[in-house]
């Protein structure tokens, strides 16, 4: 039964660093979604995000602007770090519960 506790404390401190390490990166992602208006016949593209009980929105820029597509690129990576994370924080409380809280 030892080797089996072993292990198990093992994936757990591996888990807890792999949860830093998401938390970490997500720290360094925007939040918030983007937003298209309409002026003129013409798109243009913020960021919206909410900053305490106010959302803002920051100027992305035209369609083929770059910082737009980065910003869709950092959303996208902080979403699918945000599930693995649900991943991470569930497996987390599994093995708690498995030895004993």
């Amino acid at each position: 039964m030892s080797a089996v506790r072993d292990i198990i404390r093992e994936e757990y401190s591996r888990l807890i660093e792999l949860k830093k390490k998401y938390v970490q990166e997500l720290a360094t992602l925007p939040k918030g979604s983007i937003s298209k208006k309409k002026i003129k016949n013409h798109n243009y593209y913020y960021l919206a995000y909410r900053s305490k009980e106010k959302v803002k929105f920051d100027y992305l820029g035209k369609e083929d602007a770059s910082k737009l597509k980065e910003t869709r690129e950092h959303l996208k990576r902080r979403k699918e770090l945000e599930q693995k994370l649900k991943q991470v924080n569930g497996s987390i409380k599994e093995i708690i519960k498995s030895i004993g809280g």
